[in-house]
């Protein structure tokens, strides 16, 4: 793969393009620091870096304005189940070319935590020529569909994980998003601790995938939202130890006026369920026994 210039991001297609969305947004709205205390220098260099199009990629607001909330929300809770479990490793599933570690370094109050981001082989290597490994973060190929969740060395010990999906699950088919929870699941509950930071869509918000103002920019038109949720607590259907902490809508009430009343006429349209929705779920552990 040549990643000298611009050519090897032009070469990215499929769901792999997607990454240059979020990528975008995040140093748009640094750039023009759109959110009160919110900066992502590194976002901003890599774009300028590989000439990345803001305009097409971030152009439409209420887009980056979600892009960043979700970014925020995720930062948030990374840094909580930091400070609550030293020596935690955190295991990002579909990083493409996501700076959360360096966000999130920069305001962690310790230093005892390691990081993996991971992806497909073409998309890894391209965070190797951005970012380097050390004795705190790596890069991993990884497949979200079909998980070997014990190939690095960083998870084949006990230690507290947190696994980080953002912005991955939603283009998976139904039943890959289902062996990929009760993989984890199996997985994870071998563990002292085990939690994952997801988003969903609605079926509903599955259904017009194919008009979001974002998708419709990417290069093929066959790049859609592919699996749904109706409620975040669903996932319990897939590995009965799942169990949901939190959740929130934050991406929707934070995209702007328009989105935000969207997102609240179908909640009561629906009897609270969300159109898009964030969540963070945690294993009942074997060392907890199963307990609630």
């Amino acid at each position: 793969m040549d990643l000298d210039g611009n050519a090897n991001v032009d070469r990215l297609t499929g769901v792999s393009e997607t990454l240059l969305i979020p990528l975008a947004c995040r140093a748009r709205a640094s750039r023009e620091k759109r959110f009160k205390n919110f900066t992502d220098p590194k976002a901003e260099e890599i774009c300028a870096r590989f000439d990345i199009d803001l305009k097409r990629y971030a152009g439409n607001t209420p887009t980056m304005r979600g892009a960043v909330a979700r970014g925020m929300w995720y930062d948030r809770q990374v840094l909580r189940f930091l400070e609550k479990n030293p020596g935690a490793v955190v295991f990002s599933v579909g990083s493409g070319l996501n700076t959360m570690f360096e966000r999130v370094l920069a305001q962690a109050s310790s230093a005892d935590w390691r990081w993996i981001d991971s992806d497909l082989p073409d998309v890894a290597a391209l965070r190797r020529e951005v970012f380097s490994d050390d004795s705190r973060r790596a890069t991993h190929i990884f497949d979200a569909v079909g998980p070997n969740w014990a190939q690095h060395e960083w998870l084949q010990n006990a230690s507290p994980l947190l696994v980080i999906s953002e912005a991955v699950l939603i283009y998976l088919l139904e039943d890959d998003v289902k062996s990929f929870f009760r993989s984890l699941a199996e997985f994870g509950s071998e563990r002292s601790r085990c939690g994952i930071l997801f988003d969903w869509c609605s079926p509903e918000m599955v259904k017009r995938s194919s008009k979001h103002p974002a998708l419709k920019k990417l290069k093929s038109e066959q790049v859609v939202f592919r699996s749904s949720l109706r409620r975040a607590k669903d996932i319990r259907s897939y590995d009965d130890k799942w169990r949901v902490r939190s959740e929130t809508s934050e991406v929707m009430t934070r995209s702007g006026v328009g989105p935000a009343i969207f997102s609240f006429i179908f909640r009561i349209v629906t009897l609270g369920r969300r159109l898009y929705g964030m969540a963070e779920a945690e294993l009942l552990c074997k060392s907890k026994g199963y307990s609630a």
